[in-house]
């Protein structure tokens, strides 16, 4: 049993020295796409994929001012895949509605969890609304911005419904493919670089353009301002160097991991009660932006600051008349 379930929680780790002392050097193939040609694909209804070049690279709290479930530092390796340059959009999500009838988490949990957890302003204090779902997340959103108040569970119910339409295996990254793209080749803090401050020019974070309660936040803010004091949104910030957008900052990203508290085998459960998520969202500041941090919840649990990307492997796309392949320099700039 235990064999089995450390087989499933390292999954995310194609090939990994998992105690190594000294941590491989990241690949240079995502360092050469990141600074050439990028290739990328539009699958309706999934929206633009982008390819990502696999390689070996250190993953976890590289900087050492992390915290103690990014330890300890490792090697990993990760095939090449897609990765969605966007967070699913709300009107993404409405089509699924739509098609299908889909009743959310939010929606039909009848207990006192029901609705969605959004933080009281004057009280700094997380609780369940049951007024709170996808259509009305606490504060406004049109059918740009990324779909919140999703759990895991309707992730996954969203993909079942893409993987029909498409006749392709869309999934969840895993915990590893994401901060493999969000580093994009470097060891940085953040994905653009070392200062918080730049945090305004990349994504949507606790910024001065937060509402009047944020000033009670045990998170505090950065002294930049990034236009938006909710989502915002996606794609409006500058892309990561892969040509993937709001990887850190407008909404956290379910991806397919278990979670456990640390990257060592002493720290796997037997149980994977709690789901991680990845990249951060609008109410967060500067530790939360990193790219070696880590969150989680239940799979059923539901927050106005948790969206969730699309993955796809890399052999799998299959390109027919709705299927459009760019190739060249500038995607995302």
């Amino acid at each position: 049993m235990l064999s089995v379930l450390l087989v499933a929680v390292f999954a995310f780790i194609a090939t990994t020295d998992l105690l190594a002392e000294d941590c491989v050097e990241v690949d240079s193939d995502n360092q050469l796409m990141a600074n050439g040609e990028r290739e990328h694909m539009n699958i309706e209804p999934a929206g633009i994929m982008v390819r990502v070049l696999g390689g070996n690279f250190c993953m976890g709290d590289i900087a050492g001012n992390g915290e103690p479930d990014e330890q300890p530092v490792h090697s990993v390796h990760v095939d090449d895949f897609w990765l969605a340059s966007h967070e699913i959009t709300r009107g993404q999500f409405k089509k699924f509605v739509a098609s299908t009838g889909y009743v959310s988490n939010a929606e039909r949990d009848n207990s006192a969890r029901s609705g969605c957890l959004a933080v009281d302003p004057d009280k700094w204090t997380f609780k369940y609304r049951n007024d709170h779902y996808w259509v009305t997340p606490g504060f406004k959103q049109d059918d740009a911005h990324p779909v919140v108040c999703v759990s895991y569970d309707d992730a996954l119910a969203f993909i079942s419904w893409l993987n029909q339409e498409t006749d392709l295996p869309f999934r969840l990254p895993t915990e590893a493919e994401w901060e493999y793209a969000a580093r994009a080749g470097g060891r940085t803090t953040y994905p653009w670089g070392e200062s918080a401050i730049d945090s305004c020019e990349h994504g949507n974070v606790a910024d001065r353009n937060v509402w009047p309660g944020y000033s009670k936040s045990p998170f505090g803010r950065i002294d930049c301002d990034d236009g938006h004091a909710f989502t915002a949104p996606v794609g409006r910030y500058q892309a990561n160097p892969l040509g993937i957008f709001d990887i850190s900052g407008n909404v956290w990203e379910w991806t397919s991991d278990c979670w456990s508290k640390g990257y060592s085998v002493e720290d796997v459960s037997e149980i994977c009660g709690f789901r991680i998520f990845r990249g951060s969202a609008w109410m967060n500041s500067e530790s939360s932006l990193r790219s070696a941090n880590r969150s989680k919840n239940g799979p059923s649990d539901r927050l106005n600051t948790v969206g969730f990307r699309l993955a796809l492997d890399e052999d799998e796309p299959t390109i027919g008349s709705d299927t459009t392949i760019y190739e060249g320099k500038g995607f995302g700039e």
